[in-house]
C-alpha cells in the first residue's frame, strides 16, 4: 500500500507542477495581450482624432464650394 501511496504521491506532484507552468505559461499570454491591448487603444485614439481632423477640413473645404460654385447648384 505504500508503494500505491509513493507512485500516487509523484503522478500527483508531477501533474501540479505540469499545470502550475501552464497557469504561468498563460498568465504571460494574458499580459502580453493586455499589452497589446493597450497599444491599439492608443493607435485608435490617435486615428479617431486624425479621422475628426479630415473631416473638418473636408467639410470647411466642401461648404464654401457648395455654396459659391455654379456646377452645385445645378446638381441640386
Amino acid at each position: 500500500m505504500n508503494i500505491f501511496n509513493s507512485q500516487c504521491s509523484r503522478k500527483y506532484t508531477a501533474r501540479l507542477q505540469e499545470q502550475e507552468e501552464q497557469i504561468e505559461t498563460l498568465l504571460v499570454k494574458i499580459n502580453n495581450l493586455e499589452k497589446q491591448k493597450s497599444r491599439l487603444q492608443s493607435e485608435v485614439e490617435v486615428l479617431i482624432i486624425d479621422l475628426e481632423k479630415v473631416s473638418q477640413n473636408i467639410y470647411s473645404i466642401t461648404i464654401p464650394i457648395y455654396y459659391w460654385s455654379p456646377i452645385s447648384w445645378k446638381l441640386v
